[in-house]
C-alpha cells in the first residue's frame, strides 16, 4: 500500500514500458512528468487511488500507449482533447 504523492522525478524512468500504481493510497495531482516517458507503451494504470485535480493535457504525449486506466480516483474536469493523440489506445 503506497501512499503519498507520485514524485515528479518518475519522469526520469525513460525505459519504463509498463507502470501499474493501482490499488494504493496515492494522493495529489498526476505529475506532468509522467507523460514525458515516451517508452511507456504497454500500460499506465493509476486506478483506485485518491488522486485529484485534472488529467494533464500532456497525456497526448503518450502516443503509443496501449492501455490507460485512471478510474476510481477523485479526478475532476473534462478529459483533455489531447488524449486523441494517443493513437494506439
Amino acid at each position: 500500500m503506497l501512499h503519498g504523492k507520485i514524485p515528479p522525478n518518475i519522469g526520469n524512468c525513460q525505459r519504463l514500458q509498463h507502470l501499474v500504481l493501482s490499488r494504493n493510497n496515492l494522493t495529489g495531482t498526476i505529475p506532468v512528468e509522467l507523460f514525458s516517458i515516451s517508452s511507456l507503451t504497454t500500460s499506465l494504470d493509476l486506478s483506485q487511488n485518491l488522486l485529484n485535480g485534472s488529467i494533464p493535457v500532456e497525456v497526448g504525449n503518450l502516443k503509443n500507449l496501449g492501455y490507460l486506466d485512471m478510474s476510481e480516483n477523485n479526478l475532476s474536469y473534462n478529459i483533455p482533447l489531447s488524449i486523441g493523440e494517443c493513437i494506439v489506445l
